[in-house]
């Protein structure tokens, strides 16, 4: 048996299909599994810790053609989206199962007509296995889901530990500052502030990728002691491995977010413009998530590029103190 399992992008999202790859190894041992994810993030699915063959997505002809020839037995849709739709025309021998983005529960919940919360994402890609429970009858399938679980390579995280061993008793905090839309970023000078309140209890690494090295350099140059500005230094592989040796992380509603929750790390989530209710909050029990619950959250479903109400107090209201007491309860 061949199972083809489609999630392109990006980071976070192909973190929380996790437990559908474990789910679908437990039901069929023998299966072959193919994850269909773009070459940037490969990384991740290598760190399911399961067997998996990982195929590299494009978009030429060559490519789709070559589908056909796999003749996969299911295909498991979690992106749902034209790209995808396309791929599946040229699996069309399987049997297919797409998952329920929940998009009009999610617009309810941005336009403020409803109260309701969805868990998380991960029971919007359940549906898809509900689905696939119904046709085979294999009823496990449809079981409720553990949370996702990545495990960081043991010969890059000896190689980081030598890179970041530090002579102090400083317990180490990975710090994301970054997001994909600015009504999701913490401001850089409160993340500076917080730094500044912690006195000499913690060791700082500002992290993220190159796009984010302005915001990391301004908060070094703020907070100025106890900052090591990493940011844009590490491939994907090589930030499990960093996340995996820090003590805990702080982030954005972000990728890094998923990644830490992932990998079990004491994690300090910021939420702004977007809310836990719409299902991105990071799945771990050592998460604390710090939002400031005004009645305009969530305002979008992903953010944007300005808030639409012109304060962003979703994000001034959450004061640094309140980070630092969350990060040290945690620790």
């Amino acid at each position: 048996m061949k199972i083809l399992i489609i999630r392109l992008s990006s980071l976070g999202d192909i973190v929380l299909t996790e437990p559908i790859i474990r789910r679908l190894r437990k039901v069929f041992p023998e299966a072959e599994l193919h994850y269909l994810v773009k070459e940037q993030f490969s990384s991740i699915p290598k760190a399911f810790g399961t067997d998996l063959q990982i195929l590299s997505y494009r978009k030429s002809p060559g490519f789709h053609f070559g589908l056909m020839s796999r003749r996969y037995d299911y295909v498991f849709d979690l992106h749902n989206k034209f790209s995808t739709w396309l791929l599946k025309l040229f699996c069309y021998s399987a049997k297919i199962f797409t998952y329920d983005k929940m998009h009009r529960l999610r617009r309810r919940i941005t336009q403020h007509k409803t109260s309701a919360a969805i868990p998380s994402t991960l029971e919007s890609y359940r549906s898809a296995l509900t689905q696939a429970a119904r046709l085979t009858g294999r009823s496990e399938l449809a079981q409720e889901l553990d949370f996702p679980i990545l495990k960081a390579d043991d010969k890059v995280m000896d190689s980081i530990r030598k890179r970041l061993a530090d002579a102090s008793n400083q317990k180490t905090i990975a710090l994301f500052p970054g997001a994909t839309h600015y009504t999701k970023r913490y401001p850089a000078e409160l993340f500076a502030e917080f730094i500044r309140l912690s006195g000499d209890r913690y060791r700082f690494l500002l992290l993220g990728s190159k796009q984010e090295q302005t915001v990391c350099e301004r908060i070094q140059a703020l907070a100025s002691v106890n900052v090591l500005n990493l940011c844009g230094a590490f491939n994907l592989t090589e930030l499990l491995a960093v996340i995996s040796c820090a003590d805990g992380v702080v982030t954005n509603d972000s990728g890094p977010m998923h990644l830490a929750a992932a990998l079990g790390i004491p994690l300090v989530a910021i939420f702004g413009a977007t809310h836990p209710r719409l299902g991105f909050k990071p799945l771990s029990e050592r998460a604390v998530v710090l939002s400031s619950e005004l009645s305009c959250q969530p305002c979008s479903l992903h953010g944007s590029e300005k808030c639409p109400l012109g304060h962003l107090q979703c994000l001034h209201n959450i004061n640094p103190k309140s980070i630092l007491e969350a990060l040290t309860n945690l620790l």
